[in-house]
């Protein structure tokens, strides 16, 4: 994501950053909406955009089920990898 320094002049135009504001280029085109942060962050975690991090309890959940139906985990793959990756620079 970009970020945009304001000077007083755009603060002025965002309302001082208080409140929703639609933007919108010198032909009236709408080009995108600026919210202040509170907002931003109330939709990303309260409409669910963003999903919160699991509890501890949900990865040892998790991670069960993966031993159970034989899942790896990713060190596992990434040591596969790695292995793998010896073997081709080798020619083996």
């Amino acid at each position: 994501m970009g970020k945009v320094i304001l000077d007083a002049d755009l603060r002025a135009k965002l309302q001082g950053g208080q409140t929703g504001v639609e933007v919108c280029d010198d032909t009236g085109q709408t080009i995108g909406y600026y919210l202040p942060r509170d907002e931003y962050v109330r939709l990303l975690y309260e409409i669910e955009l963003a999903q919160p991090p699991i509890s501890s309890q949900e990865r040892e959940e998790a991670r069960r089920e993966l031993r159970e139906t034989g899942g790896v985990t990713t060190a596992e793959v990434l040591d596969r990898l790695r292995v793998l990756g010896d073997q081709l620079r080798g020619g083996r």
